[in-house]
C-alpha cells in the first residue's frame, strides 16, 4: 500500500514510466480509500484471514 502510495504521489506531480502519467490532485486519496474498502469488503477478517505474523513466545510457568 505504501509503494501504491508512493506512486500515485509521484504520478500526481506528473511522472514519465513509459508514457507520462499526471493524475488530478487528490485521485490519490480516492484511489487508496476505494482499494482499503474493497479488502473490507472482499476480505473482512483481513488480508492475512485473521493469521497474525509474530515472533513465537515462550510460555512462563
Amino acid at each position: 500500500m505504501s509503494g501504491l502510495d508512493s506512486f500515485l504521489s509521484q504520478a500526481e506531480q506528473g511522472v514519465h514510466v513509459g508514457v507520462k502519467v499526471d493524475l488530478p490532485s487528490g485521485t490519490r486519496l480516492v484511489i487508496l480509500g476505494a482499494l482499503m474498502t474493497l479488502v473490507l469488503v472482499l476480505r473482512p477478517s483481513g488480508l492475512t484471514g485473521g493469521r497474525e505474523f509474530g515472533l513465537p513466545t515462550r510460555m512462563r510457568r
